[in-house]
């Protein structure tokens, strides 16, 4: 029994110096081409209702602009959204060549504060920038 308790204690031990951990790439580039340019309009919308307790209720939301970009790489198509691109939005046109700067995202293993490089599988982009083509 009291060598099950320490196999067990050890078992305990060893695992909990091991975690998976987020490391990014350093940063990469590629060509892309802007194959879309979204943009969805602001909007409100409201609606009256009865409560459970019986009580009427109204409510409001407001909805902000939306705006898109999808590029085509060697990688695939994939898009970017929100208000931090809209500068950007306003600087391209469909059918435009760019140069794409990411960063992978990974998930490794980390044992006694290292990461085991062999266990790291890229689990997403990180998009860092879009500079038009020519343009440095």
């Amino acid at each position: 029994m009291r060598r099950c308790l320490l196999s067990v204690a050890c078992l305990v031990l060893l695992a909990a110096c091991e975690r998976e951990v987020t490391q990014y790439t350093h940063p990469k580039a590629e060509s892309a081409i802007v194959v879309e340019l979204a943009f969805v309009p602001a909007g409100h919308g409201s609606g009256v209702g009865i409560t459970t307790g019986g009580q009427l209720a109204v409510s409001a939301v407001d909805i902000p602009a939306r705006y898109a970009i999808v590029f085509q790489c060697e990688h695939g198509t994939f898009a970017i959204q929100g208000a931090q691109h809209v500068p950007l939005w306003k600087r391209l046109h469909k059918g435009q060549r760019v140069a794409v700067q990411y960063r992978e995202v990974q998930r490794c293993t980390q044992r006694d504060g290292e990461i085991l490089q062999e266990t790291c599988r890229t689990v997403d982009m990180d998009f860092l920038a879009a500079t038009p083509a020519g343009v440095k």
